[in-house]
């Protein structure tokens, strides 16, 4: 008998597998792959939902992101139309905040890991940044101008900064108002 390092008998011919391991590994990476493509599939129906209704899109990323549930809330409760893709993208977060359940159920006791202030405060700012689009966007519409004015959008960077340092635990002093505006005005938001 061979141990699981060594894959050829004394003469050179290789050790044959049985024909139940063989069909048992098929088996694990036939699954493996299924289980892999669907989440590839549900990632991409979710990235894609909303391109096609940006409202929604902007509601559905401040619920899963920064936990504000109100704007999906409210979109949800409207008469406001629904597209197939978008209740995909409704199942996925739905799938993966169960996920997130059950980790927490099996969670780990003892000291938490440390995560990156930079890598927060890189998020937080690109957070505030989606919250100043999505408000200003939302003063657009309530006031029927196509711009903002700056003093309403400093009000807006101000919140939203202060929304951000709190969701993500960074200082508000680590998030730049001269990048939000450069992000904003860049169109990369």
């Amino acid at each position: 008998m061979t141990d699981p390092r060594h894959t050829r008998r004394r003469g050179g011919a290789p050790v044959a597998e049985t024909d139940d391991e063989h069909y048992c590994e098929h088996i694990k990476h036939f699954r493996r792959a299924r289980v892999e493509a669907a989440y590839r599939a549900s990632v991409d129906e979710l990235n894609t939902a909303w391109k096609e209704n940006p409202e929604f899109g902007n509601a559905l990323h401040e619920a899963t992101v920064l936990g504000r549930t109100e704007p999906l809330k409210e979109y949800l409760a409207s008469d406001k139309p629904l597209s197939l893709e978008n209740r995909l993208g409704l199942i996925a977060i739905i799938e993966r905040l169960e996920q997130r359940i059950a980790s927490l159920e099996h969670k780990k006791v003892g000291r938490p890991q440390r995560k990156s202030d930079a890598w927060n405060a890189a998020t937080a700012e690109r957070n505030a940044a989606l919250l100043v689009a999505s408000d200003q966007a939302e003063w657009r519409k309530e006031h029927g101008r196509e711009r903002v004015p700056p003093a309403e959008t400093e009000d807006m960077i101000n919140r939203a900064i202060a929304e951000a340092a709190t969701a993500f635990g960074v200082p508000a002093t680590s998030i730049g108002k001269d990048r939000i505006r450069i992000a904003l005005k860049a169109g990369r938001i």
